[in-house]
């Protein structure tokens, strides 16, 4: 497996606060293994854009997240993924869920 920074800091900071009472964290959601394939796959671009709007205002964006993850990471092909808002009739993106 390659080493990036991404996942270096993923895998630093889970070891160092794995279990620790966080906002907005839930450390049974995903593996460590999950979290680095995720992580691997959308890539430190869109990460670190999400992370900023987090960072800026948790309270507006936190309602902004996506609804579903799909992650595909092939040896062969590259990593691939799908961020989906799942929305029903007549609903609409908020301006939190646009970035």
């Amino acid at each position: 497996e390659e080493s990036f920074p991404l996942v270096d800091c993923l895998r630093a900071n889970w070891e160092r606060y794995q279990n620790s009472m966080c906002v907005g964290v839930q450390w049974n959601r995903h593996s460590l293994q999950e979290m680095v394939s995720i992580s691997q796959c959308v890539g430190a671009r869109i990460i670190g854009a999400v992370c900023n709007k987090l960072a800026r205002d948790f309270q507006t964006w936190r309602h902004g997240l996506p609804d579903l993850i799909f992650w595909d990471e092939r040896k062969d092909r590259g990593c691939s993924s799908l961020l989906v808002e799942v929305k029903g009739p007549g609903d609409t993106l908020s301006n939190a869920q646009v970035i």
